[in-house]
């Protein structure tokens, strides 16, 4: 991949650090129990590109942190007396307000475009947000302890503080993994297109956040004109933390031209401009071709002689839509590129009537990540029909169709979860795990170390039952397992943990340059098992 382009300095924010925001400019004298919205101060972008902006957020149970009925935030900053959350980024309340309404906008978003309430995976309520949780060139979401997580430094070219939790682009795409997580808690396992798809979802979800704030969309126009080919405050993600720790203006770019390769064949470090399996880097595979799609219904609705920002606003939302239901009914587990353009062109069959099918087909097939449109569905055996609410009627549909769902026999199953949606359909999640061993020298002193491996399916059905879309996970999984985890600890990303070790802390879980282990060892009935790490950047 070649990026070319710089960085235009859009606005002089550098000035809005100097002085703090006016209050009689700001100020609401409404209070906050009078009205169900409250206004809050954040930036809707990088701080490198864009000046901090006042947005409207539900104000219905906030107390301080702030928290609310799905985050808690660590501290205890509270509106001011006016009822908002105005701060200004030189105040320390700041760090609090943008990591809430950042998390609080994706949570919102995500919920919109899917039509129903995301859970978290980790069993609470609310996730825990810990704005500066201390000095480290990092940010993370920690599936175990359901905690997003963010840090400072200082930039020693300039001796700037830079904090990763006052990026809308960083703190949006770890909110993103927990979303997906929350959807999807089977894909953090071993599978490397799975673990990229992770990674493809926070920057995804990074950029349709980002397009939901008038005032970026203002800006990306303004930057390109409408052109996508023009490198741009979305294309872009990471601005500041990219510059100042990598020497580059991102840390990532929607703008490339990967085409699919198996990422398991692909070197499995990071390397510049080259596509690689390393989980960050193929993610940008897919972050590019939806990108591609964004512009191409942009363009569409231009066309159709919509202006520019209502265009943008509306490709965000219908795109969108289309990738959040898409992965709704993707496996839940094994997940690769190939099932969410399925599930894409499947969304948009039952919800836009195929509106934007011949652009899917045009995008997906160009990246080679679906070269073939064959839909599961015609080859199912007997009835079309199940009863989501029985287990009986779900596990004999499976048992009719096991060729197509590449489930054993002897393996059990375990419904992971039914999901009604508000159109009547409904999305089932079914799993398969089981433990294999690992054998041989290139496991070192792993040898005899066992993994869990977990398959499973997918099936939605309509507002009567009849099956209407199946995914499952494909591949040799087993083997696929067996030579990651060759790699993973060739390259010591496995941590090897003492049997007399009790209880690792979380800073256990990262080596000496603050990277995170792949995963760590853990002893059960006296055997040595390897289990993935919870905390993914």
């Amino acid at each position: 991949m070649k990026i070319e382009g710089k960085i235009n300095n859009i606005s002089s924010h550098r000035e809005m650090h100097k002085a703090k925001i006016s209050e009689n400019t700001l100020k609401d004298t409404v209070s906050i129990g009078a009205r169900k919205d409250i206004t809050a101060c954040y930036y809707p972008q990088d701080p490198s590109v864009t000046e901090p902006v006042l947005t409207k957020i539900p104000g219905n149970n906030i107390t301080p942190g702030p928290d609310n009925d799905r985050i808690d935030t660590d501290g205890d900053v509270k509106p001011k007396e006016d009822g908002n959350l105005i701060y200004s980024p030189e105040e320390a309340e700041f760090i609090n307000v943008q990591t809430f309404v950042s998390v609080d906008k994706v949570i919102n978003m995500a919920a919109k475009f899917l039509g129903k309430k995301i859970p978290w995976s980790f069993g609470r309520e609310k996730i825990i947000i810990h704005p500066d949780k201390g000095e480290m060139k990092n940010a993370y979401y920690n599936k175990k302890d359901g905690t997003l997580n963010f840090f400072h430094f200082k930039d020693k070219k300039t001796g700037q503080t830079i904090h990763t939790g006052k990026s809308f682009d960083i703190g949006s795409h770890e909110t993103g993994h927990a979303i997906l997580d929350g959807m999807k808690p089977n894909f953090l396992k071993w599978n490397i297109e799975t673990e990229a798809i992770h990674e493809a979802f926070g920057d995804i979800i990074s950029i349709l956040a980002s397009l939901q704030e008038d005032k970026v969309c203002e800006l990306f126009l303004k930057e390109t004109g409408g052109n996508f080919r023009k490198e741009n405050l979305l294309s872009r993600i990471g601005e500041q933390f990219g510059q100042s720790v990598m020497g580059k203006p991102f840390i990532r770019s929607a703008m490339n031209s990967y085409t699919y390769s198996n990422p398991y064949l692909l070197p499995q470090m990071q390397q510049e401009d080259e596509l690689t399996g390393e989980a960050h880097v193929f993610g940008q595979l897919f972050v590019g071709t939806f990108y591609d799609i964004m512009e191409k219904v942009f363009n569409q609705y231009v066309s159709q002689g919509m202006g520019q920002k209502e265009a943008l606003k509306k490709m965000s939302n219908t795109c969108g839509k289309l990738f959040m239901k898409a992965i709704d009914i993707c496996p839940p587990s094994e997940a690769t590129y190939k099932d969410i353009a399925k599930g894409m062109l499947k969304a948009d069959q039952l919800e836009e009537k195929g509106a934007y099918k011949n652009i899917l087909k045009d995008v997906f097939e160009k990246r080679w990540i679906l070269l073939d449109e064959k839909d599961s569905i015609q080859e199912l055996r007997g009835s079309k029909s199940i009863n989501p609410g029985s287990r009986e009627s779900i596990f004999d549909f499976i048992d009719r169709n096991r060729d197509l769902t590449g489930i054993s026999e002897d393996i059990p199953l375990k419904i992971e979860k039914t999901e009604k949606n508000k159109d009547g359909s409904t999305v089932i999640d079914i799993t398969s795990t089981r433990e294999i061993p690992l054998r041989g020298s290139d496991y070192g002193i792993f040898d005899g170390a066992i993994v869990e491996i977990t398959g499973g399916v997918n099936i939605m059905t309509d507002s009567t039952g009849e099956v209407c879309s199946l995914s499952a996970g494909t591949g040799d999984i087993m083997e696929n397992t067996k030579n990651h985890l060759k790699d993973l600890i060739k390259g010591g990303r496995i941590k090897f943990v003492d049997p007399s070790v009790k209880k690792l802390e979380e800073k256990d879980l990262f080596d000496s340059m603050g990277k995170p282990y792949a995963g760590y060892t853990l002893y059960e009935d006296g055997k040595m098992k390897i289990v993935p790490s919870p905390v993914i950047q």
